[in-house]
């Protein structure tokens, strides 16, 4: 299934699409000391001396050798898990190599939100008509997001919730009985388009994310959904994702952008993704090996250097702006009827209703043929003995 996504093919680092170009300029490579060996690896002594236990660096100070550690044994671990039979499939290396993208990821805010194994919404496919309506959600293996929630209610909001009508009373003991929250948190306003993770009920919270990591079955799907999210939110920096093998060891750099403009009143906009056009190891063009530590070494120091942009994430999030901004319907859970029904949809209620009609005064013609017998007047009690 396609997503309309048109993918850009890139041979080297000065050809990076212009939209791209700055935050593919953190890609740059680590250089060994005259490519050590695999012994002199496995030792610390090689690079820059990491910091001791007690000497944690502030906040937004940590460097790539400061993970040395977590670095090396990620690849100790990869190496002894490919030497191990495999008894007919393959193991996966995901809980070896998400510890470390974890680390690196918990390292660009005091306040970001990491979630593993989330699902996301599918955005819609190219053709909406022909979409399958059981598609379902998709599965990302490690988001690096940054989080809007909903504050509390101050002891004025709950004066002027009392003074509300009845009607509103009554909705707001209803939301407070289905949420542990007890009516002291106000739900998000904002459109289901807004968001891109699935869920039902009250939305407190509402999920950007700034670092997206999946597999090659879901990183294409989840770059677009995120990139629609983001359009939403009046957000136009790029999308960074990394496409990790589930059973490999490589990670790929895939950065997205959409076209600035809809070419059609209604149409999505076009997503763009801009990838290394050759995956042998290359730093320099995205494409690391958990098992190489100077690859390793030059993802951490990619990662580390996204905390300007997830800084520029965050500051670009405005509820106000997804007010003022034409609505978007991206998502795959909320499709666009008019576009499915070729823009018959009236007629199709219409025709509907019709119908109704006729058999409600059929069957109320072929009931008053039969004797009823009356209702009783109000207030009066039949006893049977």
């Amino acid at each position: 299934m396609t997503f309309g996504e048109v993918v850009h093919s890139v041979s080297q680092p000065t050809a990076w699409p212009e939209p791209v170009r700055g935050i593919a300029s953190l890609l740059s490579p680590f250089h060994c000391p005259d490519r050590p060996s695999k012994e002199r690896l496995a030792s610390p002594s090689t690079f820059s001396e990491p910091l001791a236990s007690h000497e944690a660096p502030a906040p937004g100070s940590y460097t790539a050798t400061d993970f040395l550690g977590l670095i090396h044994s990620t690849a100790a671990g990869l190496s002894a898990l490919a030497d191990l039979p495999h008894y007919g499939g393959e193991r996966s290396t995901v809980p070896l190599w998400s510890q470390l993208l974890h680390a690196l990821a918990n390292t660009l805010s005091p306040e970001i939100l990491i979630l593993e194994d989330a699902p996301f919404v599918m955005p819609q496919g190219q053709n909406v008509a022909s979409q399958p309506s059981n598609l379902i959600d998709g599965h990302s293996t490690l988001l690096a997001a940054h989080a809007i929630f909903s504050t509390p209610r101050t002891h004025s909001d709950r004066f002027r919730t009392n003074s509300r009508n009845e009607e509103d009373d009554d909705e707001l003991m209803y939301s407070a009985d289905s949420d542990s929250c007890d009516g002291s948190v106000d739900s998000l306003d904002l459109p289901l388009q807004a968001h891109m993770l699935p869920g039902r009920g009250r939305c407190l919270s509402a999920v950007v994310p700034v670092l997206l990591v999946a597999d090659s079955h879901n990183i294409v799907p989840l770059l677009c959904s995120t990139l629609y999210q983001r359009r939403v939110w009046g957000i136009h920096q790029p999308v960074v994702g990394l496409c990790c093998s589930s059973t490999g060891t490589t990670a790929t750099a895939i950065f997205g952008w959409l076209d600035s403009d809809q070419s059609e009143e209604g149409r999505m906009p076009t997503a763009h993704l801009a990838s290394a056009a050759d995956f042998r190891l290359d730093p320099s063009m995205g494409v690391f090996d958990f098992t190489d530590t100077c690859s390793s070494v030059s993802l951490a120091q990619f990662v580390l250097g996204l905390r300007s942009h997830f800084q520029d994430i965050k500051g670009a999030i405005s509820i106000e702006a997804v007010d003022s901004l034409t609505p978007l319907r991206w998502r795959s859970d909320l499709p666009d009827f008019e576009t499915q029904f070729g823009g018959q949809l009236d007629e199709r209620v219409a025709s509907w209703t019709h119908q109704v009609h006729v058999q409600t005064s059929s069957s109320e013609a072929s009931s008053s043929s039969t004797p009823r017998t009356p209702s009783p007047p109000l207030g009066y009690c039949a006893y049977i003995t």
